[in-house]
Parts: C-alpha cells; structure tokens; sequence
C-alpha cells in the first residue's frame, strides 16, 4: 500500500511540475484539429483540476488507511477496566460529547458507539446530540426503528453507562451542552466550542440568552475539541496525510493557545478552579471513497476525560456529575499511551492533600505521577498559564509553590499527552 502511495505522490507532483507547460504543449499538439468541445476541454484550466484529483483522492484514500493503521497499532491493546489509585480514588475514563442518530448530522446507534467505547475502555458516555428533548423512538433498543417510549432509553448498552444530553449554539457561538434530558432535575452544563468563543476578559462563568431568561452556571469547559484541532492547523494535517500519514492524528490532537487564556481568566474571575474537559466531538459522518475518516472505534481511543471517584463511590450519573462539577477530571490523547491512574495533588507533610479543582493553604509541594515508562515523558508546570517548570520524568513534584492557579502537561515524545485541571494554591 505505502509503494502504491508513493507512486501516486511523485506522479501527482510531475504532474503539478507540467502544469505550466501544459496549455502550450496542449496546443502545438491540437493546432491542426478542428475546434471542437473536447479539444477546447483539453486546453481549459479546469482539465488540469481534474488530472489533479485523479491523482489525489486514491492517494489521500491511502494515506487515510496507514493513518487508522497506525493509530490503531496503539488502541487494540486498550483494557476496559477501573484503576484505582492513591489517594483512594477510582480513575474512570469516559466520554463528553457524542453524538449518534438522534442528531441530524449522524447515524451511529447506541450498539456502534457503546462497542466501539468498549475496546478503547471507556466506561460512560454523555451523548450531546442536536436536539431539544429525546425524541419518541419507533422501534427495537437503541435504534430509530425500536419501540420504546419515551424516556426510556437504555441506561446502559454493552456495559457502558449512558447519559442523554443535547447541544445548542448560544448567540456568541458558543455550544451549550446540557444533561441529563432523561433527568432534570439533576443537570449538567457544559461550555463546549470554546475555540469559537471570544474569549475577552470580560467573559463570565454563566450564560442568560435574554434578561429575563434564567442564569446558567457553566458547570465545566470544553478545553479540547477534536473537530477543532483539525480546523486549527488544516494545512498541517493536509501535509502529514500526503506525505507523512503516520503523523497525521499526532498533529490534529494538539492544545489551542487562547482556550488556555481564557481558562485562566475565568478562573481569576471567579477566584476557583474551573473544571474541565476534553472532547472527541465524535459523530462517524466523514467518509471518503469508501473509507470511514471518523469512526466511533477511532475517535474514541484518540481522546478522553477521566474521572476520580472516591473508594465505594458507585460509577452512576449522579457521582459523575458531582466528579466533573468538582474538577476532579483530567483530559488525555489515550492514543499515546494509557495514562490511566495519574495522580496530580498538592500534600502537607501531615499527608493532608487536595486535587484538581481544590484549594490547599501553603501546600509544601505539588505531586505528579503517570504510569508507565518515563521514556520520552516531559512534565510542564504552569501557575496562572504561564510556564514555570518543566522536567523530562512522569514523576516528580514542585516543592513550596507560590499562589495561583497551578496545572501540569505530560507531554509523551513531542506531543501533549495529559492535561490536568486546576489546583489553587492560597
């Protein structure tokens, strides 16, 4: 495959080479012939668009195939497990921001996306599909022919717990995501699209559409989004699909600079840790010559959120939503290896610790900890966005931290590997 890819890619550049030459060569060739449409049709510009695409789309085909193939080496190993770690918490990966076939622009059912969050371990799923209330389905468990009322959509489907939410766009283009539609009176929301946001000094931590609407506490932020990560840095990713495809996934899950400003501006407003999230953005809608671009099985290996839940603490919605409004998540690429049981607290030498999205009085120092090899690890430290450390080891700790908001990135051979949320040192 990769000996055909090539092949095509030099003939796709001689044939960019020869584009200036083409016109004057059609011509001496043609000269002589009558004038007539298919002749013309040679000569034209547009003819040149097509030679290109001929040459284009099978190579992109290809490049496509090796990408999924790479990534994928990296995601078949995935266990679907509950880790647990110290201090006695469960470290749970999950899922915001899916969408299925109750959203106009997808046709996953509950079986594919729940499969597919299975091999890569993923144990709950928020749905935030482009609705305004679950619809009546017509026929069969999980599926736009099943008949089931309304309401009562499964809670669970191939051991993953799922919560039914929608998104709508505010005014400022900004998403809004809110769960549970199935339960009201516990909700959840959720400040998706942060990259669309303006993110001025001035932005607050709720949202009111019109005065006399009510106020809508932002409950966490959407710090990463797939679909985003494409959108930011489309020549990059156009680059590594035609000459680089084993790079491809490696430069669409990067950070946004500004999503980063903005966090810390809210959290300063506000005086706390902001909670966060990170999001696949997934929907299997992109599909090209016969090959699934975005598959569920893809997408949801290559980000996540990760929760802590404490010791005894059972894994249902509410505890769910008590962990994310708590700030006690953290967003990883999983494709770059399982961060699954990474620690992130300030301690006291009395042993009394706190967590991302705390607050702790003069902590003696601040503790990281990733599993795995430290092989190509690096451990950034930042305190009100700015970097103030960084060391090449997953475990180390930042002795005597001054006031602020203090965050780390694991970054795993070049690349962001884990983003944690906030802890507030007073």
């Amino acid at each position: 495959m990769q000996i055909i890819r090539w092949i095509l890619l030099i003939l796709l550049i001689l044939q960019i080479i020869a584009l200036p030459f083409w016109p004057r060569t059609a011509r001496l060739i043609f000269r002589k012939r009558p004038k007539r449409k298919i002749w013309n049709l040679l000569i034209d510009g547009s003819s040149y668009s097509v030679l290109l695409t001929l040459l284009l789309l099978p190579m992109l085909t290809i490049s496509l195939k090796i990408a999924r193939a790479d990534v994928g080496k990296t995601l078949e190993s995935r266990e679907f497990v509950i880790q647990y770690v110290e201090p006695p918490m469960w470290d749970i990966r999950g899922q915001i921001h899916v969408h299925c076939y109750l959203s106009h622009d997808s046709d996953g059912t509950l079986e594919e996306i729940t499969e597919a969050a299975k091999k890569n371990g993923v144990r709950w799923i928020i749905l935030t599909d482009h609705i305004g209330q679950l619809p009546q389905p017509t026929s069969g468990v999980g599926s736009p022919t099943s008949s089931v009322g309304a309401g009562n959509y499964p809670d669970e489907v191939n051991g993953v717990l799922l919560i039914y939410g929608c998104e709508r766009n505010n005014d400022e283009g900004t998403s809004v995501f809110r769960a549970s539609l199935k339960d009201p009176k516990e909700t959840l929301h959720l400040h998706g699209h942060v990259e669309s946001f303006s993110a001025s000094a001035d932005s607050k931590w709720f949202y009111q559409k019109e005065d006399t609407d009510p106020i809508i506490h932002w409950d966490a932020l959407e710090m990463v989004n797939f679909h985003a990560n494409i959108l930011d840095n489309k020549l990059g990713a156009l680059g590594s699909l035609i000459f680089y495809p084993e790079s491809l996934y490696n430069n669409i899950t990067g950070l946004i600079p500004k999503n980063f400003d903005y966090w810390q501006k809210l959290a300063k407003r506000e005086g706390r840790p902001i909670p966060i999230f990170g999001a696949p953005d997934a929907h299997q809608n992109q599909k090209y010559l016969g090959v699934q671009a975005d598959p569920y099985e893809l997408t949801l290996g290559l980000i996540s959120t990760h929760i802590w839940l404490k010791n005894g603490q059972e894994l249902n919605q509410k505890s769910i939503f008590e962990a994310i409004k708590s700030g006690h998540t953290y967003i990883a690429f999983d494709y770059l290896g399982d961060p699954t049981g990474f620690k992130f607290y300030a301690e006291k030498m009395n042993d009394d610790r706190c967590m991302t999205g705390e607050a702790m009085l003069t902590p003696k120092y601040l503790s990281v900890w990733a599993p795995g090899s430290n092989t190509g690890v690096t451990t950034k430290f930042y305190c009100n966005n700015i970097l103030v450390g960084e060391i090449s080891d997953s475990m180390t700790y930042m002795p005597n931290p001054m006031p602020g908001f203090w965050r780390v990135e694991l970054w795993r051979n070049g690349h962001p590997w884990i983003i944690s949320g906030q802890i507030l040192v007073i």
